[in-house]
């Protein structure tokens, strides 16, 4: 993670339950990086079909933002890998969170 300027957070039905997603975004909470959640949930598997819809791990942070306790899932809307067309459109959305955190 160093020298980078945004984390991409992939996220489904069972993220948010699940600590290894949790430890890893607390590691990377304090180095002041922009934040890239989009949900997969509607990303077909050959062998399982497509997933539910789950909660955005970034609901377990929040941030003291203009005296208000704000959630960084609030901060950073979440887009939706399958509607929002992830596999074309990742490297604006990542320069666009790079630029809005200021890198």
């Amino acid at each position: 993670m160093k020298g980078a300027s945004v984390t991409v957070v992939l996220f489904g039905a069972d993220t948010y339950e699940r600590e290894s997603p949790r430890m890893s975004l607390k590691e990377v909470m304090s180095s002041r990086m922009a934040y890239l959640p989009s949900n997969v949930h509607n990303v077909k598997d050959p062998s399982h079909g497509s997933d539910v819809q789950g909660r955005n791990p970034l609901e377990y942070w929040y941030i003291d933002h203009s005296r208000k306790k704000t959630s960084f899932a609030v901060l950073y809307k979440p887009y939706n890998w399958v509607r929002d067309d992830g596999y074309t459109n990742m490297p604006p959305w990542i320069k666009a969170a790079a630029k809005a955190a200021g890198r």
